[in-house]
């Protein structure tokens, strides 16, 4: 009764794998271990760099941020004022200046290490320069006054550096 069964794999295809052999003909089994974990351990090394140079990325991203805020001088208005390009700081300090100043370039002088008052000079489209004085007060009250005056009075000259 066993020869009269039908077989479930056709009778051509049992033919040919009973000839084909192995895959991996002649090759100890060390060998054969070798050629399948090489890819695997590449596969890995490669995604370990991946994550290590994501890693990189994102703490680099962590330093500029943290890099890219300004350090407190003790005088908060000043603290803004240096966030803002060098063209929006001449025309804040303008617009501080009042008296038809349209700021177009701004000059930091110094700062009081005492009192934290912080001195600005700025240069008006109208040919006039102020010097600004800057209080660290919340509110960031300022104080103006005029570049010849301030020469006259004290010796100082608007856009150059305080002596400290």
């Amino acid at each position: 009764m066993a020869a009269s069964r039908k077989l479930l794999w056709p009778e051509r295809f049992a033919a040919t794998t009973a000839t084909a052999g192995p895959l991996f003909t002649g090759l100890t089994g060390k060998q054969i271990a070798l050629i399948i974990a090489l890819p695997v351990i590449f596969i890995g090394a490669l995604a370990v760099l991946v994550a290590i140079e994501d890693s990189q990325k994102s703490s680099v991203s962590r330093s500029n941020n943290s890099s890219s805020q300004v350090a407190t001088t003790g005088n908060p208005a000043h603290d803004i004022l240096l966030t803002l390009s060098p063209s929006d700081q001449a025309t804040s300090l303008g617009k501080s200046v009042g008296e038809g100043c349209v700021g177009n370039y701004a000059y930091f002088m110094g700062i009081a290490r005492d009192t934290r008052n912080v001195f600005w000079s700025v240069r008006c489209t109208n040919g006039k320069s102020y010097e600004v004085m800057i209080s660290p007060d919340a509110t960031g009250s300022t104080r103006v006054l005029e570049c010849d005056v301030l020469q006259l009075v004290t010796k100082i000259r608007c856009f150059e550096k305080l002596k400290e």
